[in-house]
Formats: structure tokens, C-alpha cells, sequence
């Protein structure tokens, strides 16, 4: 038995399987994406791409993931794309929540909103007020972050941003909840639910 087992590990190692080598060459591909999304592109899909990397990555390097979104902020900026450069101020946002600096964190959301807002921008309007409205609740004002989630559904049904209605229902429907209007948090439940069933 033991001569099979040492066999197939021996197999897998001349293979290439080794668990040690398999970790290095993630962490080399990783290290290869994060210069990858490092370049400069000024194309609105590079931009795009930046941004949804800086969020896969933000868990684990946080600072990186904020350089990236900065020269995707900047790029955006340079080209006048006007609904990139909010979800740019939307995603700086979410890392500055992830570095718990709440204050930027809503400074940057007000940016998103402002530029959103300006250009009838009804999707990017409901994602930056779902932010908001967590962070209003993370921050104990229960009133304003049910202003602005009830808010970001209208934004939502506008834009048929089906997915941000269901999360900012569920919000609402555990903020009610926790202070036992249980009717009200099953409703705000089920509405969720159909939101995130389309």
C-alpha cells in the first residue's frame, strides 16, 4: 500500500501537481494579472475591466486594489466617459468601506450620485444609493438608510436593475426585522425575492 501511494504522489509531482508548485504558479499568475490591470488602457473596456478586477481582488490586497481603481478613475476622467468614471467613484467607494474609512466611503458614493444624477444615469443611481443606504444603516441611522434604499428602488425600477431592487429590499426587509415590524420585513423579504428571481 504504501509503495502505490508514494508511486502516485511521485507520478503527480513529475506531472507537475505538487501542492507547492500549483500555489506559486497562482500566486505568479495573480502577481502577472495585477500588472496586467496595472497598465494603462484609456479604453472604456480596459476601464470596465479594471474596476471588476479591483473588487475580485480587494479581499486580499486592498492597496492594490485601490491604485487600480484611481488610474481607472483617471482613465475615465481622460476619455469623458461620464457613467465609468461614477462606477469608479462607486467602486473606490466599496474598497474605502472594505478599509473601514466610512466617511471617504460616502464622500465617494455622493461622487457617483452626483455624476449619475446628472446624466439620468438610473442604473449607477440605484447601486451608489444600495451603498449609502448600508452604510447609513452600519452607521445606526436607520431612518436615512431606509430613505435611501426605498430611493434606489424607484432608481432601480427605472433602470430595471432588478438585482440592486432585490438587494436594497432585503436590507430594508432586515432592518424592519430587527425592530420587530415582522410584517413589514416578510413583505421587503418577498419583494427580494422576486427582484432577484428576474
Amino acid at each position: 500500500m504504501k509503495v502505490s501511494v508514494l508511486s502516485v504522489f511521485l507520478l503527480l509531482f513529475t506531472l507537475g501537481y505538487h501542492p507547492a508548485y500549483s500555489q506559486k504558479n497562482t500566486v505568479e499568475q495573480s502577481n502577472d494579472s495585477v500588472t496586467n490591470y496595472s497598465k494603462k488602457t484609456n479604453s472604456a473596456e480596459g476601464i470596465s475591466s479594471k474596476l471588476q478586477f479591483a473588487l475580485k481582488i480587494v479581499s486580499r490586497d486592498k492597496n492594490k486594489a485601490l491604485e487600480i481603481v484611481h488610474l481607472a478613475l483617471h482613465e475615465a476622467k481622460d476619455i469623458k466617459h461620464k457613467e465609468l468614471e461614477s462606477k469608479a467613484y462607486h467602486t473606490l467607494g466599496r474598497i474605502y468601506e472594505a478599509l473601514e474609512q466610512k466617511d471617504v466611503a460616502g464622500a465617494c458614493y455622493d461622487s457617483s450620485l452626483v455624476i449619475a444624477r446628472k446624466n439620468g444615469d438610473y442604473w449607477n443611481i440605484a447601486e451608489a444609493l444600495y451603498r449609502k443606504g448600508v452604510l447609513e444603516y452600519s452607521n445606526s441611522k436607520e431612518a436615512k438608510a431606509l430613505e435611501a434604499l426605498n430611493e434606489s428602488v424607484q432608481s432601480g425600477r427605472l433602470s430595471k436593475n432588478f438585482k440592486t431592487m432585490g438587494s436594497a429590499y432585503s436590507m430594508m426587509g432586515t432592518i424592519f426585522r430587527v425592530n420587530g415590524f415582522y410584517d413589514r420585513a416578510i413583505e421587503y423579504t418577498v419583494n427580494a425575492k422576486l427582484n432577484y428571481e428576474k
